[in-house]
């Protein structure tokens, strides 16, 4: 009988392992300046070679061009947005509708910067119904609200599927992070508490029995 062989998984060497940090410190610098120019658009690579620590033509050696930088950018802030995301609390679909609005403010608040580079641009043309089962994260938030559906623990918005549902929330949600990460950025104030108060108010109106006694 031949002897399964098992081989634990290639580590990155020394080399690599500064290149993905300097990967990493020259993303985090674009992040700033990205924040203070609110468009990717502007995104000026000399600056963010200044700030990294770099010469423009060494940026090079580690993104050919911006697109390449603001491709990086996107998809590093689209894991740091599913790990905010990932296994919300709650064993029923309405807590766990809260703790992803409570998370996704989080996300907005602690890192503005991927907030504003994920969705500052459109997407490309697509039909509504090819959107809602490709669009992760916003995948999430409409399972978690078909499985309340499934489970008889939330009902719809009137009018609404689970997908149109999870827009009229997200749509919320996202319009206070938004708020909180420019707008609002150095007003001081109850935010949290209107925050909490509003969601739980949205997701009490999907309730069954909140819904039938209206």
């Amino acid at each position: 009988m031949t002897k399964a062989i098992h081989t634990s998984p290639t580590l990155p060497g020394p080399r690599e392992m500064r290149h993905q940090a300097t990967e990493a410190g020259i993303l985090e610098a674009a992040r700033d300046v990205l924040l203070e120019r609110s468009s990717a658009d502007a995104l000026p690579l000399r600056e963010v070679a200044r700030r990294a620590g770099f010469t423009p033509g060494a940026l090079y050696r580690y993104f050919k061009d911006r697109d390449e930088l603001i491709r990086a950018m996107y998809m590093a802030a689209l894991r740091v947005l599913g790990s905010y995301l990932a296994d919300p609390a709650g064993e029923t679909a309405p807590e766990r509708l809260v703790s992803l609005a409570g998370s996704y403010l989080r996300f907005g608040r602690e890192r503005p910067q991927d907030l504003v580079l994920l969705f500052e641009s459109p997407v490309p043309t697509v039909a509504w119904q090819q959107y809602v089962t490709v669009a992760w994260p916003f995948t999430q938030i409409i399972q978690t609200i078909q499985e309340g559906m499934d489970a008889h623990e939330l009902v719809p918005l009137p009018g609404l599927d689970a997908a149109g549902t999870a827009y009229a929330f997200w749509a919320q949600v996202h319009g206070v992070a938004a708020l909180r990460a420019g707008h609002l950025a150095k007003v001081a104030g109850p935010f949290d508490a209107m925050h909490a108060a509003a969601i739980d108010d949205f997701v009490a109106r999907l309730r069954p029995a909140e819904r039938s006694s209206s």
